[in-house]
């Protein structure tokens, strides 16, 4: 088994500072009302912090790879759990990202920027989601 440390990074912190920094300015520069902009600027940020804590609460700091291709994930509160479905999204050297689904209908998102870590991990991180093969259940017949 292989187990892939995926450390909080400080560009993904940085990157999401930025999205939310330059949509407030967007509002703030608009021709609407100012209480409309401050309005809509402080749903804005609100709401990006409250998904960004989401987010930091279901991000996995870790992957186990099984020889066989089934993938496990450790989430932050340290619980395991085991992949069921893997929808890739971007798998390139500067990004890997995938829509983990584990056993028990939990979705992970996946984002690592080839940045976050070594560039040899980031090889076994995407060496691992495209080689993901679902463990098969013994079903009747």
């Amino acid at each position: 088994m292989l187990a892939i440390d995926l450390p909080r990074s400080r560009c993904t912190r940085l990157a999401t500072s930025a999205v939310l920094l330059l949509g407030s300015t967007l509002i703030l520069f608009s021709q609407a009302q100012w209480s409309w902009r401050l309005a809509c600027t402080l749903v804005l940020l609100a709401g990006g912090q409250l998904l960004l804590r989401h987010y930091r609460r279901r991000q996995p700091v870790g992957l186990l790879v099984q020889p066989d291709g089934d993938l496990g994930c450790v989430l932050p509160d340290g619980r395991r759990i085991r992949i069921a479905h893997c929808q890739l999204g971007i798998v390139r050297p500067w990004l890997a990202s995938a829509r983990l689904t584990g056993e028990g209908a939990e979705c992970i998102e996946l984002f690592v920027p080839g940045c976050a870590v070594p560039r040899r991990v980031h090889w076994e991180l995407r060496r691992a989601l495209i080689g993901f093969r679902p463990r098969r259940t013994s079903g009747p017949g």
